[in-house]
């Protein structure tokens, strides 16, 4: 898996985590393929509450999510949870030319899940990570 990030001003502590948590699910949801990752420091011109995922025709996806003025693990579980829905397509789970549905539902629910599961296991093996 190949990540590009696109990053506005993040502490150096948030970006080692950021990375060592790449890592950490990238093992667990084995994707492949180039993914773009932007953190972002507003969501104006975006629309989305927290994050959210495009995937182009070519398969790759960019992931965004709101950055600023959120926890680190707040936007851990963003990202993982955009992963999944990633992870979910690559698997033929859902069709990404269909609309998700937003709130509740089989792919929203398992993405929610997946990804709060990833984010604490990630810390329970990392405690001293904070």
């Amino acid at each position: 898996m190949k990540y590009n990030l696109y990053i506005k001003p993040i502490t150096k502590k948030d970006f080692e985590i950021f990375i060592k948590f790449l890592k950490f699910i990238n093992k667990k949801l084995k994707l492949k393929g180039e993914i773009d990752i932007h953190l972002l420091d507003t969501i104006a011109g975006h629309s989305m509450t927290t994050g959210v995922h495009e995937i182009k025709p070519d398969g790759q996806i960019i992931i965004k999510s709101l950055y600023s003025g959120r926890h680190i693990i707040d936007v851990l579980r963003t990202i993982a949870h955009e992963l999944v829905h990633y992870w979910q397509y690559t698997n033929g789970k859902f069709d990404p030319k269909q609309p998700v549905q937003d709130i509740g539902g089989v792919i929203e629910d398992t993405a929610n899940a997946l990804a709060g599961r990833y984010v604490k296991e990630f810390l329970y093996q990392n405690k001293n990570i904070l």
